[in-house]
């Protein structure tokens, strides 16, 4: 079941958390909304395969790659083990951490775009997850696109070879800070006092039920440096500032020319001149991405039906699978052999499949227009698929 404010709050209390000032004061609020989100929902970690898993296992992949780019959302308040992905609310550590990972191994995956829209959130998960970007980005390049990248999600933002900022954003808030909630006062007012029995002097240290004794808070405070120290190391080694100048700006958040003054962030320009100039490459226009998209239908569509599964009596299922839908071939294949064979003829078959192929290999290379009022990214893959089903119909004279 979805955790409670007053549980989440709870797990907060005590921890150190490298967030925006502004952001800290409103947890209560944000902790409200993150409440009712099923993405919360308490339950066992799962193993890394069963993480990616999806009934179209094979072709299921959980983030979306455009042109050899992987986009990884990071937004909203950034925690550990919480929220189990990416919502514009709220980013996971654990599904960063996962998704640059597997992004390292993706042949499709030629660049990474990090989009931060974030005013941090939880130091713990906090290193191993910068841990897998800066692995990630030893194997292929990570570029950052911010709009806001405060503290937390700064430090994750620091990794990049580039950070472009929008005119509007603002970054660092380089710093630690921890909220300890107190229940006392509202449990006396109700008249509930709890016992709290424990052994060893520091165990019950940060405990809601009560108020932070000045030991409590020492400690807190020496937990609290050496992650400031941590974090400005951090920075310092990612950006190529001296860390006495780091420390000198006292945990303070610039606006986007101030940033890219002191060298946090590289560009200040707009998100779509940010996505269509990040890493020197270019966007590729309307045109080639529909012809891209026609490519590897055909690509898919052929492997489809030249399978053994569609081979064995079931070519008519296979070409409906194929052109009906955008079922991956490892899917679709596991479809067909659970199929029954039909009656149809080998002869039939590579009969109907040949006027197929015969047809889109005289369609091969050739640009496919569409309206320039289409968005291109969203698009290219229906535009595509529409006219390999047109393509279908006038070399078969079958409706796809």
């Amino acid at each position: 079941m979805p955790k409670s404010i007053e549980q989440m709050l709870a797990d907060l209390s005590f921890q150190p958390l490298a967030m925006a000032p502004t952001a800290v004061d409103g947890l209560p609020a944000i902790m409200e909304d993150l409440a009712d989100m099923e993405e919360l929902a308490v339950g066992p970690m799962v193993s890394d395969e069963d993480y990616w898993s999806h009934p179209l296992a094979g072709d299921f992949r959980p983030y979306r790659v455009t042109s050899g780019r992987l986009v990884i959302p990071v937004q909203g308040m950034l925690m550990n083990r919480e929220v189990g992905g990416a919502t514009e609310k709220a980013t996971d550590y654990d599904y960063l951490l996962r998704t640059a990972r597997r992004a390292a191994v993706d042949d499709a995956v030629k660049e990474v775009v990090l989009y931060i829209n974030s005013p941090g959130g939880m130091v713990r998960g906090l290193a191993e997850t910068t841990q897998a970007l800066k692995e990630l980005a030893a194997v292929k390049p990570v570029h950052v696109v911010a709009e806001d990248a405060m503290s937390a999600a700064y430090w994750l933002a620091s990794v990049g070879k580039t950070i472009t900022m929008t005119p509007s954003g603002h970054a660092g808030s380089i710093g630690v800070i921890a909220v300890h909630f107190s229940f006392q006062r509202a449990l006396e007012n109700i008249g509930v006092k709890p016992t709290l029995l424990y052994a060893g002097k520091q165990k019950a240290d940060g405990s809601a039920l009560r108020d932070l004794s000045d030991e409590e808070r020492a400690r807190l405070q020496a937990g609290i440096e050496r992650h400031y120290a941590d974090f400005i190391n951090a920075v310092s080694a990612n950006r190529d500032i001296p860390e006495e100048v780091i420390r000198s700006w006292e945990s303070a958040h610039f606006s986007a020319e101030e940033a890219q003054m002191l060298g946090l962030v590289d560009r200040v320009e707009s998100v779509y001149r940010a996505f269509t100039t990040q890493g020197g490459m270019t966007m590729p226009t309307e045109n080639e991405i529909v012809a891209k998209a026609c490519a590897e239908e055909r690509n898919r569509i052929r492997a489809i039906v030249e399978s053994e599964e569609a081979k064995a009596g079931r070519m008519e299922a296979a070409l409906a699978l194929a052109l009906s839908s955008d079922m991956g071939v490892d899917a679709a294949r596991q479809v067909l052999a659970k199929l029954p064979a039909s009656e149809e003829t080998k002869e039939e078959q590579k009969a109907v499949r040949s006027q197929f192929e015969e047809y889109m290999e005289q369609m091969h290379g050739e640009p496919v227009p569409v309206d320039a009022d289409e968005e291109a990214g969203e698009q290219a893959s229906a535009t595509g698929a529409e006219f390999l089903k047109a393509a279908f119909r006038q070399a078969t004279g079958r409706a796809a």
